[in-house]
């Protein structure tokens, strides 16, 4: 079987949908399929600044410079995100899902939950019903389309999986001293790091927050610098060794997105023994914390500050929960899952 797999962007950008190509794709090739992964040339911040074509970890990656374009026999075409609206690669890919005969996969990696004019989720809509099937990284995803009019009959459930080296790599020294909290995400909006910001500032506790990410949104950095102190510490984008120290000496993993499909981050941390702390609005995240198991799901500021000082109370036995189970966050997994669906659309069923 021989699979282009789209998205706007690829490694070196490493993204939850960027992590999670890189991962299904060398899978999958491990399992015979033939994987080219097609996607842009840019970065967050830089456009047509990467390579057209280069080789990685035995995936072949080609990079368009506006838009893509397919050129040889594929089985099908499986996308992945839609987050940048108007773009040409996005307007290429509506076209394509609206006009032509080939198998189409979609994931949406929550690109279509976010609040869109009535004329682009019309599109959307009409995109995903001519969809052979789309994947779902959460039930929670499948069921916030459902209640925006998307077609859910063509969908399947395959959550996200963890890499190879959060289950083998040993743990880790700490590179922070003392206690803290670690919300590790991309800096932008739909994160809300202000809001665990303005909690542990109004609480009494005597833990640190420590923020570590890319900025990808240049003004909302821009409202937490002022912010920035010996209690809540910017690290900026940070390599996967220094991402497991910090992850394996957490009092606990932080989460207060405003929207989540489902969360690699919660996963990798709890592979590694370190609970989490999600906001309500993390929608898929949610779904992963079993409130006071593995960690806490807060509403504000109040059961924020309760949660940390539980953790606190209880850290050892919440690690002990963390851990169980995560052996079927393994990316081998969600590859056959995977493979299982492109099987049954190349068929026909």
């Amino acid at each position: 079987m021989k699979v282009a797999m789209l998205t706007p962007l690829f490694l070196p950008v490493r993204g939850g949908t960027e992590v999670h190509v890189y991962n299904l794709a060398k899978r999958l090739i491990g399992l015979g399929v033939q994987v080219e992964v097609h996607t842009s040339r840019d970065t967050y911040t830089e456009r047509d600044v990467l390579p057209p074509e280069e080789e990685i970890d035995r995936i072949k990656v080609v990079r368009h410079s506006r838009g893509w374009e397919l050129k040889g026999d594929f089985d099908l075409a499986h996308f992945h995100n839609m987050h940048r609206m108007f773009t040409l690669w996005n307007a290429r890919t509506v076209a394509f899902f609206l006009s032509s005969s080939r198998r189409k996969v979609f994931t949406p990696h929550h690109s279509m939950i976010t609040e869109r004019p009535p004329p682009v989720r019309w599109l959307q809509r009409l995109m995903i019903s001519r969809a052979d099937r789309w994947i779902a990284v959460s039930e929670w995803e499948r069921k916030e389309m459902a209640k925006r009019g998307f077609r859910v009959d063509n969908s399947v459930v395959i959550n996200n999986g963890v890499e190879d080296e959060a289950f083998e790599l040993p743990r880790q020294d700490p590179v922070i001293e003392g206690d803290y909290l670690l919300f590790l995400a991309r800096i932008s909006p739909e994160k809300n790091q202000l809001f665990a910001i303005e909690c542990l500032n109004r609480s009494g506790l005597n833990v640190k927050l420590v923020l570590a990410g890319e900025v990808r949104d240049r003004a909302y950095f821009e409202r937490i610098a002022p912010l920035l102190s010996d209690k809540v510490i910017y690290l900026g984008k940070v390599d996967q060794r220094t991402k497991y120290s910090l992850i394996d000496n957490a009092l606990a993993l932080v989460l207060t997105s405003l929207v989540e499909a489902e969360s690699i981050v919660v996963k990798e941390a709890f592979v590694r023994g370190t609970p989490a702390i999600v906001k309500d609005t993390a929608g898929g995240a949610v779904e992963l914390v079993k409130d006071g198991l593995n960690g806490f799901v807060v509403r504000d500021c109040e059961s924020f500050e309760r949660a940390v000082r539980e953790v606190m109370r209880n850290r050892e036995e919440l690690s002990k929960n963390a851990r169980a189970g995560t052996e079927t966050f393994r990316w081998e997994y969600v590859a056959k899952r995977t493979l299982e669906v492109y099987n049954e659309v190349v068929k026909g069923s």
